[in-house]
């Protein structure tokens, strides 16, 4: 099956959402998504590289001596008489090397709650988070916690060093400095670092102490 030539240049359209989008899914903490969302989110993001970069070429434009280039791809878009240049194809280089520097923005103010910060803590008491364990354990405060395993009957002690992405049936941490606990209080040992994977049902978090920087 042959692609059509509006087919074609649709795609490449698309092309800088997708980039954005996939480096922005590995760089911030998010839900499972469905694939619509994919659809959606690739054509907002792509509207917004081709917006970026535009408004860089346009910016770079009041200076003459530069001889910065038109943008000719949205022109050429619906008319399909005039090809597809390598003039178009490196201009499409350029708004994806900007969805790619667009992503890596877009992380840092999400992963810093920029946004919430700056407009929505003062009106929603919201957490900008995916849930309540990804925005207790993205705090920049890291603390002592005792780990109560209800189903093995002991109690961990120690600081956080790594926790997964987002809670589920399964929860992990990384513990470091751990004190292993039976449930009545007596020690049973010590180790330097020790993995966990429970069932989120059969345990709670108790936050002790911040730990000293």
């Amino acid at each position: 099956m042959q692609l059509s030539e509006l087919t074609i240049r649709i795609i490449l359209l698309f092309l800088p959402g997708v980039i954005c989008w996939f480096f922005l899914e590995k760089l911030i903490i998010s839900r499972k998504r469905e694939f619509s969302y994919f659809i959606i989110y690739s054509f907002l993001l792509a509207f917004l590289s081709y917006f970026t970069y535009y408004s860089i070429v346009y910016l770079l434009k009041l200076i003459p001596a530069l001889n910065t280039p038109d943008v000719k791809f949205f022109s050429l878009l619906l008319n399909l008489d005039k090809p597809l240049g390598e003039g178009i194809l490196f201009e499409i280089f350029l708004v994806s090397l900007t969805a790619f520097l667009l992503a890596l923005g877009l992380s840092l103010i999400i992963n810093n709650r920029i946004f919430h910060k700056i407009f929505l803590n003062k009106i929603s008491r919201r957490f900008p988070e995916p849930d309540l364990w990804s925005f207790i354990f993205n705090r920049n405060d890291k603390y002592w916690i005792d780990l109560r395993d209800f189903k093995n009957k002991k109690i961990y002690r120690g600081q956080i060093f790594s926790y997964s992405d987002t809670i589920s049936s399964i929860v992990e941490l990384y513990l470091t400095k751990v004190k292993v606990y039976e449930e009545d209080g007596g020690e049973e040992y010590e180790v330097p670092g020790l993995y966990i994977a429970r069932n989120s049902d059969d345990i709670t978090i108790e936050f002790i102490r911040k730990v000293r920087s």
